[in-house]
């Protein structure tokens, strides 16, 4: 399975693109963001809604020093 780099992917991710680069679970992308350790912006409502993350977003947590 190839996985596309960064640059390659869309501007804003959805939480099984950022799990895919990070090689973790959905689940784990959605605590991330829980806790505040990946920027991600809600869209939608209730259990319709979802969360978005910028490449930006992505990048920046990649990069961070923790």
């Amino acid at each position: 399975m190839e996985i596309p780099t960064l640059d390659q992917m869309p501007e804003v991710l959805l939480p099984e693109e950022v799990a895919a680069v990070l090689r973790v679970s959905r689940a784990t992308v959605y605590e991330l963001v829980r806790r505040g350790k990946l920027p991600a912006k809600r869209v939608g409502r209730g259990r319709q809604g979802g969360v978005r993350v910028t490449r930006a977003a992505l990048r920046a947590y990649l990069e961070a020093d923790e």
